[in-house]
C-alpha cells in the first residue's frame, strides 16, 4: 500500500490515500516502491519489538510479529479508504480483533 506513515494520516487524508492506492494499482513500479515501504515498516516494527526485548536483532518472532502487524495494518487502511464512515482507530482494532478470531478457529 502507498500510504503515508499511519500516524501521519490524518481522517481528512482520505482522498489523498485512495490516490495513491490507485496510482500504485496502475503501475508496476509504484507498486514496487509500494512493496519496497511495506518491507520497511516491517523491518522497523521488527526492530522495535527487538529492542522491547532487549535484543540487539529481531528474532523470528519479532520478524514473524512485524508481518503480522503489518498485514493487519494494510487490511485496516483498505477497509478504512472503502468506508467513509469508518475511522481509523476502528479500522485497525476490527483487523485486530479478526488475527484473534483466526486465531482461534
Amino acid at each position: 500500500m502507498a500510504f503515508p506513515a499511519w500516524s501521519a494520516v490524518g481522517e481528512g487524508q482520505r482522498p489523498r490515500v485512495v490516490q495513491l492506492l490507485r496510482a500504485a494499482a496502475g503501475s508496476a513500479v509504484l507498486r514496487g516502491r509500494q512493496h519496497e515501504l511495506h518491507g520497511r515498516y516491517e523491518q522497523a516494527l521488527a526492530a522495535g519489538l527487538a529492542r522491547r526485548r532487549h535484543l540487539a536483532e529481531p528474532d523470528d518472532v519479532a520478524l514473524t510479529a512485524a508481518a503480522i502487524v503489518q498485514a493487519l495494518v494494510a487490511r485496516a487502511v483498505l477497509a478504512w479508504v472503502a468506508d467513509d464512515d469508518l475511522d481509523r482507530p476502528a479500522a485497525i482494532a476490527r483487523q485486530f480483533a479478526l488475527a484473534r478470531d483466526a486465531g482461534r478457529a
